[in-house]
């Protein structure tokens, strides 16, 4: 489905005493990073939509895509309950900002777990966001162009709540798909039918176990979701379907428990990120799902221990056309690193900020651009760093501020 194109991340598993039964995981989209970067034109600002200035971003994280010709980030507001769509063309120094129509619907806030949005793209302006209601489960989509308005659609829904949504493009269908959990265990799939949603509802698996996250990214092949279980010792699975069909396999499994997963796809295969006990991983997938590698990005990764403690282990992932990059927070610090062109060495760590105030980083790369996004912990800012793709230092910008 997507060739290259697409970075899901998954906003991490509040921590035990803050789960609800929509618990807070995936989602993201995010395209081509470190080198070849995309289109440098520039996109036609749109009319900011005004929301009060003393709303800010709820809980969760703020996920950043490259649309082709510019950066794109999602949010959600922590009491305004709106779903906020940012953008800027390549080049320029400000961002814009989208109110999203929600219908009426609410997307957490007021003390409960908020869950952030997931965002992709086609890589040529057209844009898909996916969030997920804390008070009914339910998963709202919005899809169009970064400067036409979007039409919201809803997913199938039964008896349920779902998670947090991971997001994708499929060039092979010219379509987006969908990759969440549900209440009861399972792992569920979605694709697009029409321009404007008519998504399409598959069970991957009901599950031995309780699965808490999942995300999906396509290949030149096929579709690939992983998913992790909950409880300590479970393994964490790869789905794959190749094209055209309707069943699911296992095509790979990591043995170890894992957290805080993010995917992208490889021009044509797949990099899955996620924290493994007190590392970061890097699993090199093949364009059906199988491991081809396990490489470690940090070791001796610390746990924060002031809050917000449950976003230790986000991590996201993008590919540059030639390499990888992942950021995540440490605890201490939001960071960087980047691989070797082999995907076997990861270079770092680089610092981007201070996670005693920004917290859950995401990343993109477009127009030989590395671009970083991070809410501030409070909620009250939405914070971009930039950096020329090779380059070592990184320039901030203020996307949004209550």
């Amino acid at each position: 489905m997507i060739e290259g194109c697409v970075e899901t991340r998954s906003p991490h598993v509040i921590r035990h005493t803050r789960r609800v039964v929509a618990r807070a995981l995936f989602a993201v989209g995010a395209a081509g990073l470190l080198v070849g970067g995309l289109l440098p034109a520039a996109a036609r600002a749109q009319r900011a939509q005004s929301i009060p200035d003393a709303v800010p971003i709820a809980e969760g994280d703020a996920p950043v895509v490259d649309y082709g010709s510019g950066f794109a980030t999602a949010a959600i507001t922590d009491h305004g309950n709106k779903v906020l769509l940012f953008t800027e063309p390549f080049g320029a120094t400000s961002w814009t900002k989208k109110v999203l129509d929600s219908k009426g619907q609410t997307y957490g806030g007021d003390g409960s777990p908020t869950l952030g949005p997931a965002i992709t793209t086609n890589g040529d302006g057209t844009i898909a966001i996916a969030a997920l209601s804390a008070t009914t489960g339910t998963i709202d989509t919005w899809i169009g162009g970064v400067n036409r308005p979007l039409s919201m659609a809803q997913l199938p829904y039964e008896d349920e709540y779902y998670t947090t949504p991971s997001v994708a493009y499929s060039a092979a269908g010219n379509n987006f798909v969908v990759a969440t959990t549900d209440s009861g265990g399972g792992v569920d799939y979605f694709y697009s039918t029409t321009k404007t949603g008519g998504w399409v509802q598959q069970v991957i698996t009901t599950g031995t176990g309780y699965y808490s996250q999942a995300v999906a990214t396509t290949t030149s092949s096929g579709v690939v979701v992983a998913a992790t279980q909950e409880s300590a010792g479970t393994p964490t699975n790869i789905y794959y379907q190749p094209y055209s069909t309707t069943g699911w396999t296992v095509a790979g499994q990591l043995a170890s428990t894992s957290d805080g997963l993010s995917i992208t796809a490889t021009g044509g295969t797949a990099a899955l990120c996620l924290a493994v006990s007190n590392s970061v991983q890097e699993l090199t997938l093949s364009d059906t799902g199988e491991i081809e590698a396990d490489n470690t990005v940090a070791s001796d990764v610390t746990s924060p221990t002031t809050f917000p403690y449950w976003y230790l282990w986000n991590t996201a992932i993008a590919w540059s056309g030639t390499n990888v990059v992942v950021t995540f927070n440490n605890g201490n610090d939001l960071q960087f690193y980047y691989s070797d062109p082999d995907v076997t060495t990861f270079y770092g760590p680089e610092t981007i900020a201070k996670a005693t105030y920004y917290s859950d980083p995401s990343v993109a790369v477009g127009d030989s651009t590395v671009q970083v996004v991070a809410p501030s912990v409070k909620g009250t800012l939405l914070g971009s760093w930039s950096q020329v793709t090779g380059g070592t230092s990184w320039t901030y910008e203020q996307v949004w501020k209550s």
